[in-house]
């Protein structure tokens, strides 16, 4: 037997034994990715921003923008499963509850702040980000959270994380949006690094990275694939201001526009405390 429940933005998830697929009010596929379940749902909820099913193993919780499974609980007693969302004036609150045969379950939305933590802490950086966007400026506001600063901060940690599994590409371009210093960047290649040059930076790594010392061919290809790529499109942001802003007729404008490019060289001492302080 098939089960579904309606998400938002006039979406329908159908789940047919295992698999969960995304349709339209016109019985037409909205994504070409499905949610695939370890077991049959007896019984799903939304809970902005999750699917969450209730299965002869327990609950399965699974990101409704991803599809990946984030979290699971057991419950081997559970059997239905319903929740209470709705949206004023750009705030989710979000209820849930988890019934069995003798005793029912009562779940609140956690924080955002709690659900990026989880996310990090456990690499599903890609939900963290999706989790991130599927929540207005007003409630992070609410929470007395940053959200442009949050989402700097996961893509930091994602990048890293790229950076570790030799995903070249992407890891310069979440470098890139998590804003931090490019000299921490470039301390990453200590071998190419004088050693009086980005001293501080070597100490402002927030986790272990992938040691790129050695002359081998995953030295090679960070250095080709990942570093110049990444000072390159550094050097295209200061031409991009250096071309828009004509430091001779408007000297201040070009003064500022140029230290938004350039903030990235700035002493990592100075620029992060207020992001730890986010993070924390």
């Amino acid at each position: 037997d098939a089960v579904g429940i309606r998400l938002t933005n006039r979406e329908l998830l159908l789940v047919v034994d295992k698999t969960g697929y995304f349709l339209n009010y016109d019985a037409k596929p909205t994504r070409s990715s499905c949610i695939e379940w370890s077991d049959i749902p007896l019984s799903l909820a939304y809970f902005h921003p999750y699917v969450v099913a209730v299965t002869n193993r327990g609950i399965e919780v699974h990101h409704v923008q991803t599809a990946h499974a984030v979290q699971q609980i057991e419950f081997k007693t559970g059997k239905f499963t319903a929740s209470v969302c709705y949206r004023q004036a750009d705030i989710w609150s979000v209820f849930l509850c988890v019934a069995s045969s003798y005793e029912i379950v009562a779940v609140a939305q956690s924080l955002i702040s709690e659900q990026l933590k989880y996310l990090k802490e456990h690499a599903l950086y890609e939900e963290a980000l999706k989790t991130i966007s599927c929540y207005a400026t007003t409630q992070f506001d609410a929470e007395g959270l940053d959200q442009e600063l949050k989402t700097r901060w996961i893509n930091e940690y994602y990048a890293y994380d790229l950076f570790n599994h030799s995903e070249w590409k992407q890891a310069v371009e979440k470098f890139l949006e998590s804003g931090i210093s490019a000299r921490r960047v470039i301390s990453l290649f200590p071998t190419l690094v004088p050693v009086a040059q980005c001293k501080r930076a070597r100490t402002k790594h927030p986790v272990s990275y992938q040691n790129v010392k050695t002359l081998d061919s995953t030295f090679k290809a960070a250095v080709t694939q990942f570093l110049i790529p990444y000072l390159s499109s550094i050097r295209q942001q200061m031409e991009t201001v250096a071309a828009e802003h004509d430091p001779h007729k408007f000297p201040v404008a070009y003064e500022q526009h140029l230290q938004l490019v350039l903030s990235p060289f700035d002493d990592p001492s100075e620029c992060e405390p207020q992001q730890q302080q986010q993070n924390e």
